[in-house]
């Protein structure tokens, strides 16, 4: 298996707490940190981190709030990257996230029966597309080359990566096993309802908006280490 990330510079900092708590538990499997823009090669490149260069849909360096235009141009980078990876087993990683514990042997075990392992992004939608493990298989290559080939510009239903992901599971009955809410928090169960497992996985600083509101959360509870 082999793990990947995407940022661009303006979330370095996040991206490189997430990269750096990795490491502390995982010494071995390859992380690719693939780069929105120059000053986040840069960074991650000096750092030791093995990083990418996006050449897909360009976007800036700056912030972008969940949802607005920049921040869809950003996420619409997601599965042509996973779709080069797509030679071995992957773990995909969004940026705001924090591991307490080493989830490979777990993900790599669950997908023995699964082609998808996923996050829970309840109560909003059943599957989160920022944390989620898949094998190399036809289901999912063709699940992907949906969402690459869906005109992502136009205003409709699926105008979300996230709910595009979903969808094309579901039409293609790919098979998917749902990791348990607490031991693999969002930031619903982590900082709303506060009932994660004291063992837990990960935690994942969604369901808030702007950068230093993620920090600020992930620091409260111990969760920085940059």
């Amino acid at each position: 298996m082999k793990c990947i990330t995407y940022t661009n510079f303006a979330h370095k900092d996040l991206c490189e707490n997430m990269l750096r708590s990795f490491r502390a538990v995982n010494k071995e499997t390859p992380f690719l940190v693939y780069c929105m823009d120059k000053q986040a090669y840069d960074w991650f490149e000096g750092r030791g981190f093995d990083a990418r260069n996006a050449e897909y849909v360009e976007c800036g360096s700056e912030h972008h709030d969940w949802g607005n235009q920049q921040f869809r141009k950003l996420i619409q980078n997601k599965f042509p990257i996973i779709k080069k990876e797509l030679d071995d087993q992957i773990l995909f990683v969004d940026s705001d996230i924090y591991f307490f514990k080493d989830p490979i042997p777990y993900l790599e075990y669950l997908l023995t029966t699964s082609d998808v392992v996923s996050q829970s992004d309840l109560p909003g939608t059943e599957l989160c597309s920022g944390f989620f493990a898949i094998n190399p298989t036809e289901h999912v290559h063709n699940v992907i080359d949906m969402i690459n080939n869906y005109d992502a510009e136009r205003d409709g239903e699926f105008y979300d990566d996230q709910l595009r992901w979903i969808h094309f599971l579901k039409e293609t009955q790919t098979p998917v096993s749902v990791l348990d809410r607490h031991r693999f928090p969002n930031g619903h169960i982590e900082f709303i309802e506060k009932s994660s497992h004291k063992d837990k996985f990960i935690v994942h600083a969604n369901y808030m908006v702007g950068h230093d509101k993620k920090v600020e959360a992930l620091k409260s509870i111990g969760a920085w280490c940059v």
